[in-house]
């Protein structure tokens, strides 16, 4: 083997999936202590890391608007977590998914090996963030920007939703890598978020079926006053059928809101409860008799202080989901109420009709305002079984967390 190849060997400081390092910084950034992973990966003996800036492993190809979005949120006093290439005293790189929180005197940093579609797509992002840093001579807050709005292609509203995307996702990875599994609540959180969105789904195709019908009335209205006095009392009914279904289709989209504000709970949720399982593994990392360091009682301190915080973050923001359970079921004792008013609406509509000449074109209108009705039905069905696997999900997650 040549000398060129044996140098791209070595191109990588690897460490495994199962392998978790974590190092902690004061407010400004320079380094306390860090357990022997961190040390091993970078390259950096104990004495080299100790007071250190946490930058001496910054690696050039890491765009500064990254690190401007990490300290706005430290900053902020919220934790936040993102793909960082760093940079060892060989000159070696390595990849991580970093998340960094802030402790009462500085900030606690777990990284895990990264791997998947979302890593790949991110270093690609990363490129052309860098590449606008470089030849455009942006800020660092311009480059923030500039990294959100590729994220904002991507499909996430803000940064919040994607760094809880990105870190159950790789946690579901590390997992299936290192063939262990998951904590439990995770899987739990998943499956609302997934009825969540089945909910809004759901929602989207009974409003699209109400829009196809919604000039019906408007048109049997019409056809009724068409009729003279024949048509009157199919007016009448025309008229009550347009406006209880505005107000169905009002209620309606509550549902699309309330399983926003779901989704939104249950994200929160899931990142905290992601957080708190690989602070659980620092400490069980700290206290076996591999890690050589003579600060453990007070790293384990700090560590356990903030997993039962951000345990107890998680906690509330389920909590907050049994109240929204309970939002869709009076939602759905409503329309469900106004849909058989409704069909009363429709059905008085049709024995009007056989008072009337010529009707077939406003039976076949009123055909057509049954399709929303069965949609409705069908829709209101569906809905509320994605509701009781909310809430029984969210009873286990509960139980759980407790």
């Amino acid at each position: 083997m040549s000398d060129s190849h044996t140098l791209l060997e070595f191109d990588e400081s690897y460490f495994s999936y199962d392998e978790l390092f974590f190092s902690k910084t004061d407010f400004k950034g320079f380094i306390e202590y860090g357990n022997s992973v961190f040390q091993r990966v970078s390259d950096y003996s104990w004495n080299e890391l100790k007071g250190s800036p946490h930058n001496i492993i910054r690696h050039e190809d890491m765009p500064k608007g990254v690190f401007f979005l990490f300290w706005k949120y430290l900053k902020e006093n919220k934790p936040i977590c993102a793909f960082v290439k760093n940079k060892s005293k060989l000159g070696k790189y390595y990849w991580v998914l970093a998340i960094a929180m802030p402790v009462n005197n500085g900030f606690i940093s777990v990284r895990i090996k990264p791997s998947g579609k979302i890593f790949e797509i991110a270093k690609g992002i990363y490129k052309e963030v860098l590449n606008n840093e470089k030849n455009n001579s942006v800020k660092p807050i311009d480059s923030a920007q500039f990294l959100m709005t590729k994220i904002n292609e991507l499909g996430y509203a803000n940064y919040d939703l994607f760094m809880s995307e990105v870190l159950a996702d790789q946690i579901k990875l590390r997992c299936e890598k290192t063939q262990t599994l998951p904590h439990v609540s995770l899987q739990l959180i998943s499956d609302i978020k997934n009825q969540g969105t089945k909910v809004v789904t759901i929602t989207q195709k009974i409003l699209s079926t109400f829009a196809a019908s919604r000039m019906v009335p408007l048109n049997l209205e019409i056809f009724s006053n068409n009729k003279g006095s024949q048509g009157a009392q199919v007016a009448v009914v025309a008229s009550h059928y347009q406006k209880d279904s505005v107000v169905i289709s009002n209620e309606i989209k509550k549902f699309e809101k309330i399983s926003g504000e779901v989704i939104a709970q249950i994200t929160t949720s899931q990142f905290f409860v992601s957080v708190a399982a690989l602070l659980s593994e620092c400490l069980e990392s700290l206290v076996s008799a591999s890690e050589e360091n003579t600060h453990v009682n007070q790293q384990t301190n700090e560590i356990e202080i903030l997993s039962s915080q951000y345990m107890s973050i998680a906690f509330s923001n389920v909590k907050s989901i049994d109240i929204l359970v309970k939002e869709f079921i009076k939602t759905c004792d409503l329309l469900n109420q106004l849909g058989l008013g409704l069909e009363l609406i429709r059905l008085k509509g049709k024995i009007e009709l056989t008072q009337i000449s010529n009707t077939s074109e406003a039976l076949d209108m009123l055909e057509k305002l049954k399709l929303f009705q069965v949609a409705l039905k069908h829709g209101l069905s569906e809905i509320r079984s994605s509701n009781n696997l909310i809430g029984r999900s969210a009873q286990e997650i509960l139980k759980l967390l407790n």
